[in-house]
């Protein structure tokens, strides 16, 4: 299992250095292994 919190996502959603970077790196992750923290609930 992967465990990622919701501020790695951020460059899903906005234009980062980084973006083409996290999309590749979710890209090969394999069904199933993902978990992700939810956000809290303001």
């Amino acid at each position: 299992m992967i465990y990622l919190d919701t501020s790695f996502l951020t460059p899903l959603f906005r234009e980062e250095p980084v973006s083409e970077c996290i999309e590749g790196f979710l890209a090969a992750v394999p069904a199933g292994t993902l978990a992700i923290k939810p956000m809290d609930a303001c």
